[in-house]
């Protein structure tokens, strides 16, 4: 739950930049698994704003899934297979 008001012991204050934007904590990330491009929505409740974690857009598919499927094609094709190797293996 967000509020001005009511901050527990788990809570964090942040600002809000001039565009509207917060940053949640990183641990808080970690815990409730808001990773990047996770939706969220905010809910006005009785206490204040609450912020809940969206539904996964394709739940069939992992994250490193998403990453390589994001990145597959994007090299620029001047590293090889061997020369990554010789590299990593010095």
């Amino acid at each position: 739950m967000l509020t001005g008001k009511n901050l527990t012991s788990k809570s964090k204050n942040v600002k809000i930049t001039s565009k509207g934007q917060v940053t949640i904590p990183e641990a808080m990330r970690r815990q409730y698994g808001f990773l990047p491009d996770t939706e969220v929505s905010f809910v006005s409740g009785k206490e204040g704003l609450v912020l809940k974690k969206g539904a996964p857009r394709n739940p069939s598919r992992s994250r490193g899934e998403m990453m390589v499927e994001r990145l597959a094609g994007s090299g620029n094709g001047k590293w090889t297979t061997e020369k990554l190797m010789k590299l990593m293996r010095g």
